[in-house]
């Protein structure tokens, strides 16, 4: 088997660009443009089974849907259901798919004005025909709602909204109605002073006086009357009764204070030590730092045991009462 030598020439497409500090000079280029097939015609009876497919921004609002007459109204499907008030339309075509047996994205395409699109919405024409129903008085059930205020009929929107009112100030009234203003109630009162009468609303700050000049007189009888009091009794200290400076204090000294907690703390009697265990009455000799009532762990355990139980059934004779 002989070597053999190939020779291959690549043709770079147009968004490469030349490397600096490289020849090309020697490498044989050129553009080509890339050929465009021709489309293959098909036979005259031969047509496609279902139209084109057309995006919803590629229809103008000038095409108009063609009017729908007896020759092209859809047929009316065999089994009907009982529409449901305020479902919505996308709810009820589920439910009439459901019934027929057949795809709900199907039934939805099928009820669009031709030319037929996925994105399209539905007819309401063509589901009235569908289901042998007035269009308008399926309208009316499927998407209608009476306001609550005006009793207007308007129309849910597709995205679930669930608004019962037709307007802002519909909205507005609605809201009022059910949530009305208190009621403003006057207070009247008198005035500490001169006894005039005053009156003002449940929101306003209350007022004792009419005027600047009733508020000072009252003030300075306050002050007179401050003056003209009696002198407090003098307090004194609660350990030596000797007379206590100003201030609230009940103690003259440090040293008073704790004289007077250690008079109260060695007034209350000590817990006295018992000579016999709780549990077995046998001698008990007394603890070291602490008051001892059982004589070693065992009978400890055992007065543990039995105050649990009683505690136990104590609480259980009061669950069933």
């Amino acid at each position: 088997m002989e070597p053999a030598e190939y020779r291959v020439w690549v043709r770079a497409p147009q968004h490469v660009r030349p490397v600096d500090g490289v020849s090309y000079d020697a490498v044989p280029t050129e553009y080509l443009e890339r050929p465009t097939p021709a489309p293959s015609p098909l036979p005259a009876a031969e047509t496609p089974p279902h139209p084109p497919r057309t995006p919803a921004s590629a229809t103008t609002a000038s095409a108009t849907p063609p009017e729908m007459t007896m020759s092209n109204a859809p047929a009316r499907l065999p089994r009907q259901i009982r529409p449901v008030a305020g479902e919505g339309l996308k709810s009820f075509i589920e439910r009439l798919a459901a019934a027929n047996h057949i795809k709900a994205t199907y039934l939805r395409r099928y009820l669009v004005d031709p030319p037929w699109s996925w994105s399209g919405s539905p007819s309401w024409e063509r589901l009235a025909a569908v289901v042998g129903r007035d269009p308008s008085s399926l309208k009316e059930i499927l998407a209608g709602t009476r306001c609550v205020e005006c009793g207007t009929l308007s129309f849910k929107r597709m995205n679930g909204s669930t608004r019962q009112t037709c307007s802002h100030a519909c909205r507005q009234k609605a809201y009022r109605r059910r949530n009305p203003k208190p009621q403003k109630e006057e207070r009247h009162l008198i005035c500490q002073g001169c006894g005039t009468k005053l009156a003002f609303g449940a929101g306003a700050a209350t007022r004792r006086w009419c005027s600047d000049s009733c508020r000072q007189k009252a003030y300075r009888q306050r002050r007179r009357e401050k003056a003209e009091a009696p002198p407090s009794p003098e307090l004194t200290c609660g350990f030596c009764d000797a007379p206590l400076g100003p201030g609230r204090r009940r103690w003259c000294s440090e040293r008073c204070c704790q004289a007077a907690y250690r008079r109260r703390r060695f007034s209350i009697p000590p817990r006295q030590q018992p000579t016999t265990c709780a549990e077995c009455a046998s001698p008990l000799k007394p603890g070291r730092n602490q008051i001892r009532l059982t004589c070693s762990a065992a009978c400890r355990t055992k007065r543990s045991y039995r105050n649990r139980k009683g505690r136990t059934s104590r609480e259980h004779s009061l669950n069933l009462r």
